[in-house]
């Protein structure tokens, strides 16, 4: 089975304005930013540990022995009002946070419309440092798709690291189990219509996505079925490098089974085995598609 795509097979896409890239949690961790774990450990931290009275071990115990995303849920109920704060403030406080040259490679990249489902705005600050314009929408955004600026759409939400507190407020953020049930009842909600409208029109270059998020699939699997027979494409880390140790003959299973499984949402998996091959994997697109 084969596990590598050709760069060339992705640029002649790009070549003809037909690429489009959806970004995920990796590419924020590779710039400093938490994992899902550890910002939800840091959120019942920032809600409950410093609340006063504080709560006793055992309503603490029992918080965290919740699914990440109903921890979220009861996060939001006792936050309130402040609770997209408390996001932001688990992304970006307390961290040492450098752009990554993988976001550098995604700005020089010439790639129109990226999808960030991330709530933070490194990509923007990247646009910034290398003084180019991008426009970032959101639910209620006005925008236009033949605007020449890229457009960073944040379905999940848009948490900027320098906003303000009371600014914060004006977001819909898309982390609880009740947010992403109202993603999977609400098909034509405004980040479902989003994503499909990029799924359709487009091929996808996946980046820092597990490819695992159940809504995700969910879009992948109904583009398929009205007749979507367009190729996307997902750079995922060898098992080698998020598993511990295994048979070499795992990894290869493991491998091949997720790379069956995407192929039945017309996805075709890239797999790399250095986290340092994705910068180089998109500039390499992205030469190629100047030729």
């Amino acid at each position: 089975m084969k596990l590598k795509v050709s760069p060339e097979e992705i640029a002649k896409y790009h070549r003809n304005g037909e690429l489009s890239l959806f970004i995920g949690a990796g590419i924020s961790v590779g710039c400093g930013l938490p994992h899902w774990d550890s910002l939800i450990e840091t959120m019942v931290t920032k809600v409950w540990r410093y609340k006063k009275p504080t709560p006793s071990k055992e309503v603490i115990n029992y918080i965290t022995s919740q699914s990440p995303t109903d921890i979220a849920r009861l996060a939001k109920i006792e936050a309130g009002i402040d609770f997209n704060r408390v996001v932001a403030d688990s992304l970006y406080s307390d961290r040492s946070i450098n752009i990554s040259e993988t976001i550098i490679s995604i700005v020089n990249s010439g790639i129109r419309h990226i999808c960030s489902l991330n709530y933070d705005d490194l990509l923007e600050e990247g646009f910034g440092l290398e003084m180019k314009e991008c426009q970032s929408v959101v639910k209620g955004s006005k925008f236009n798709i033949h605007n020449p600026r890229p457009i960073i759409y944040h379905p999940h939400g848009y948490l900027p690291r320098w906003g303000a507190h009371a600014e914060y407020r004006n977001y819909d953020v898309v982390l609880s189990d009740d947010d992403y049930s109202s993603l999977y009842s609400d098909p034509l909600s405004w980040a479902n219509t989003v994503q499909t409208s990029l799924l359709v029109t487009k091929s996808v270059l996946f980046v820092g996505l597990s490819m695992q998020d159940p809504n995700l699939k969910r879009l992948l699997t109904l583009t398929k079925s009205i007749g979507c027979q367009h190729k996307h494409y997902a750079i995922l880390p060898s098992p080698r490098l998020t598993m511990g140790a295994l048979k070499s003959k795992s990894y290869e299973n493991i491998q091949e089974t997720i790379t069956t499984d995407m192929l039945e949402r017309n996805v075709k998996i890239h797999w790399i085995e250095n986290y340092d091959e994705i910068p180089h994997y998109i500039n390499e697109i992205s030469k190629i598609s100047e030729n």
